[in-house]
């Protein structure tokens, strides 16, 4: 019913749901050692296949399957969040904790309102950034997703206007000169950290996708740098331009030889580069202005291509955004720039 499998060095899964053919990655290294987890992760999912298959057979096509919210929440859990990233684990247990506040895990999912998701809106609004509010509203309407899905409701309780709305920071590159003040000290200092700010800047990739890199996911045959997406669990193909590729050989001495299992940034974590880059900023005195972070370095690769002349399509496809909506805030702010440069020269 369900596949294992290796690939990239990760165990797989693949199996059939709702018609569709899916295809889990473990987030388990394919190792012996970790191919009993995979196994019992591969089991669990056919179990809930089989239950939905006798649930199918039993309840037919017409009303609703009875099962509380913390049956729903386990069945959920297994199919769609064991085996993520421990931050993607973490985050939905405390949405789901969040929304247990409004509904006791004992109710019947089906008498889920709209008024409560509401109340759960209100909630996040009282702690938590619009960022956040945006992320794990997501993660609440996804599994209310799978509850309509699979029958268990006959419409998602999610009414207008109630969905959180991100708010729109301006973007912020680099300036030159602090870019190279950036680098010039973590090359003095801490070499680790500036492989890994170059390396952020060149691909424009997320820090913690760029941190995990090994020496696999390097393909100097087919110019192509395989990025394994912790916020979409996916796998993503980034072309080894000239300078991506002078920069792998020389400063990581990168072969087609080398060690496949060995990390590019070993022992390097998001939360350590994060803490070396503030250091670098205290020691370079920049101010409250200066507000760069790690994320500035995919701003500064989007805003830098974009002005290069790269269409929105290309940029959306470099920096694998799902819509163009947030690829456009990167555009748009460069062709502004140009057409304020135009009617300068033309309103001299």
């Amino acid at each position: 019913m369900a596949t294992l499998y290796k690939k990239r060095g990760w165990w797989f899964i693949d199996y059939a749901l709702g018609g569709k053919r899916v295809t889990k990655n473990t987030k388990l290294e394919a190792t012996e050692t970790n191919k009993a987890k995979a196994e019992k992760l591969k089991s669990d999912i056919e179990n809930v296949i089989d239950e939905r298959l006798r649930l199918s057979l039993t309840t037919g096509t017409g009303g609703t399957n009875d099962i509380t919210l913390n049956q729903a929440l386990k069945k959920y859990s297994t199919v769609y969040v064991e085996g993520k990233s421990s931050s993607h684990i973490d985050t939905f247990d405390y949405v789901m904790r969040l929304f247990k506040t409004i509904v006791p895990g004992g109710i019947n999912v089906k008498y889920i309102t709209v008024e409560n998701v509401k109340n759960f809106v209100v909630l996040m609004k009282k702690s938590l950034a619009p960022a956040s509010q945006v992320t794990y509203f997501q993660y609440l309407a996804s599994f209310l997703g799978y509850l309509k899905v699979n029958g268990h409701i006959e419409e998602i309780p999610i009414g207008k206007g109630i969905r959180p709305k991100k708010a729109v920071k301006n973007i912020i590159s680099f300036d030159p000169r602090d870019l190279e003040l950036i680098l010039e000290l973590a090359k003095a200092d801490e070499n680790k950290y500036y492989l890994a700010f170059k390396m952020f800047l060149l691909t424009g990739q997320r820090p913690g996708d760029v941190l995990k890199l090994q020496v696999r996911d390097i393909d100097f045959h087919r110019k192509i740098v395989y990025f394994r997406i912790s916020k979409t669990a996916s796998e993503f193909k980034f072309p080894i331009y000239a300078q991506l590729e002078v920069f792998l050989r020389n400063e990581f001495k990168l072969s087609e030889n080398s060690d496949k299992d060995t990390y590019l940034f070993p022992g390097v974590t998001v939360n350590a580069a994060g803490k070396a880059f503030r250091r670098i900023k205290k020691k370079l005195g920049f101010n409250k202005r200066q507000y760069y972070t790690l994320k500035t370095f995919r701003k500064n690769f989007a805003t830098s291509i974009s002005r290069m002349g790269m269409s929105i399509q290309e940029v959306q496809a470099l920096l694998d955004h799902k819509s163009p909506i947030t690829t456009l805030r990167y555009y748009a702010d460069v062709k502004s720039e140009e057409l304020k440069d135009k009617l300068d020269k033309l309103l001299k």
